[in-house]
């Protein structure tokens, strides 16, 4: 019985289990000639005790390698399993690192990094975004087209450090105009800005354009960047009409920018709308 309990139990080492075998099998061997005279008999207990003891301990070695083989497989699956959770933990947080940064860098490349509002791209994102996934209904387009008067001469007279500021300045202002998802002011390259709405209307477009104006010219006066400079004006064009698809936006502009010209033939600081050759 205690080998046979020994052999079943084979989480032991061999020297654990050689121990136990050992012992039963000596209590065996000296104690069955005190039960059996009979040397004949005596000696077939010997030999069923071999042959027990072997087949046991080979049974129990077995087992033991077996589980061994069994334990170690499932450590190496459980350590494969770890390894692999972290590297799908490690490659899921490069991907969001990637991902963050691939935003960052289409923000980036939609903003003007010197006025920090929309660039070119952003202009052109933000119209295709308007038509493809607004929910309001885009029936008409106003846009302001606006350019700082004789920037130039101010950049070659104070340097274009104090150029720098005037256009920080002048961004501001144009983008202080933004009241809805669907504005949006736009540097449109050098001393030339944007403002355009899906929103509003003709007559409040032109009056927004020239309190516009007006401010810039009262707030350079007044303004601690741009006092030391002298005042600064800008003059506007302006269009509104009616637009259906994204294709529509380009002829808007430019009868904005045509608007502009009016305005600065007129002898600057004012705001002109196009077609009327008159200011506001």
């Amino acid at each position: 019985i205690n080998i046979t309990i020994c052999s079943i139990i084979f989480m032991v080492q061999a020297r654990q289990l050689a121990a136990a075998y050992l012992v039963s099998t000596g209590v065996l061997f000296i104690g069955l000639p005190f039960f059996q005279n009979d040397p004949n008999i005596l000696i077939g207990h010997y030999i069923n005790l071999a042959v027990f003891m072997s087949v046991s301990w080979v049974s129990s070695r077995l087992l033991f390698q077996s589980f061994c083989r069994n334990l170690e497989g499932r450590m190496a699956l459980e350590q494969a399993n770890r390894l692999l959770a972290d590297e799908i933990s490690h490659h899921k947080q490069t991907n969001e690192k990637l991902s963050q940064a691939n935003f960052q860098l289409r923000h980036l490349s939609l903003i003007d990094e010197l006025t920090g509002i929309a660039n070119r791209r952003g202009l052109r994102n933000f119209i295709s975004h308007a038509f493809g996934q607004s929910d309001v209904p885009i029936s008409r387009l106003s846009v302001m087209m606006i350019d700082i008067d004789h920037f130039k001469a101010y950049n070659d007279q104070y340097g274009h450090e104090a150029g720098d500021k005037v256009l920080v300045f002048i961004a501001g202002e144009i983008d202080g105009l933004v009241h809805s998802p669907l504005e949006l002011a736009v540097r449109w390259g050098g001393e030339e800005f944007i403002f355009l709405s899906f929103v509003a209307d003709q007559l409040s477009f032109y009056s927004q354009a020239d309190k516009l104006r007006r401010r810039i010219e009262a707030l350079s006066s007044d303004n601690e960047i741009t006092r030391p400079y002298g005042p600064i004006t800008v003059s506007i064009g302006v269009s509104t009409m009616p637009v259906s698809d994204e294709t529509q936006t380009g002829k808007i502009i430019n009868a904005a920018d045509k608007a502009l010209y009016a305005a600065k033939a007129m002898g600057r600081n004012h705001v002109c709308q196009v077609g009327s050759g008159s200011p506001i």
